[in-house]
């Protein structure tokens, strides 16, 4: 452990992460000590099987999340207006050049 706030100090001036701030200096302690500390050389990177999930985690979905999912499979509902719309505007192409044009076309 660090002796002094001044050791800190010293680090931060030197070059190295640590600052003080206000609020923080135990935190700021504790990382300047971290930069002392050697590197590892081989780090663990293996996951623990209950962290090594696939697919949907049913426990950890929230409701809005599996609501957006749901919305996202589903079509939206055929809408009369746009029926009737679409059908103005396809017998108006029709009637003044002959060509009948798809719903994609309009």
């Amino acid at each position: 452990m660090l002796g002094s706030e001044q050791e800190v100090v010293r680090l931060h001036s030197s070059g190295s992460r640590a600052t003080i701030h206000v609020g923080n200096k135990e935190a700021d302690k504790l990382a300047a000590i971290g930069v002392m500390l050697p590197a590892v050389e081989k780090l663990d990177l293996t996951v623990p099987e209950s962290f090594n999930l696939t697919g949907a985690n049913l426990s950890m979905m929230s409701q809005l999340c599996l609501y957006q999912g749901i919305i996202s499979l589903s079509l939206p509902k055929p809408r009369m207006s746009t029926f009737m719309q679409l059908d103005i505007t396809r017998y108006a192409i029709e009637h003044m050049s002959g060509y009948v044009p798809s719903d994609k076309q309009i």
